[in-house]
């Protein structure tokens, strides 16, 4: 059997998902199982207001994506600017990145790795986990910024990065 044709079960690393959840105490469901993924909502109410998020399990490939995605939407006038902002971003961070689909507006964070039969260390689904939290919470102003201060995305980002600019006082 080639790489992406190994069979495996789903059942460890969807009870490694769920244990983890249950240790830290979030509420979670199963939305979707069947052989291609496995998907779990987590509910999360941020600073910045509710997110969905969810783990998707690709069995297929031993895929783990763990999504975040914004309360708003872009509006399409914005998007453009808001596309700079993201590309920004991405090149300051290591897990992860912030993604946008122009068709609607809405955005997300998503991280993931690679899983086998084995046990996961309980680390990679933490930070993997919490790094998407994290970069929402902090990039999520940036884009707000943008959609209703009229900021540009380079000056959004340097707000968001605590980069002072004294023209601005």
């Amino acid at each position: 059997m080639g790489l992406f044709h190994k069979k495996t079960s789903s059942q460890p690393i969807q009870s490694q998902l769920v244990y983890f959840l249950k240790g830290i105490q979030f509420n979670h469901s199963i939305v979707e199982e069947n052989e291609t993924r496995t998907v779990i909502r987590v509910g999360v109410a941020l600073s910045i207001g509710n997110c969905d998020s969810f783990f998707v399990i690709n069995h297929k490939l031993q895929l783990v994506e763990f999504m975040v995605h914004t309360p708003q939407t872009v509006p399409e006038n914005k998007r453009r600017e808001v596309a700079k902002f993201l590309d920004l971003a991405d090149y300051h961070t290591f897990i992860g990145n912030l993604q946008m689909d122009h068709r609607d507006g809405t955005v997300r964070c998503k991280t993931h790795f690679i899983y086998d039969d084995e046990n996961l260390h309980q680390k990679i689904i933490e930070s993997n986990f919490y790094a998407g939290y994290n970069m929402v919470e902090r990039y999520f102003p940036g884009i707000m910024g943008i959609t209703y201060g009229n900021k540009d995305a380079e000056s959004a980002f340097k707000e968001v990065s605590d980069i002072i600019n004294p023209q601005d006082n």
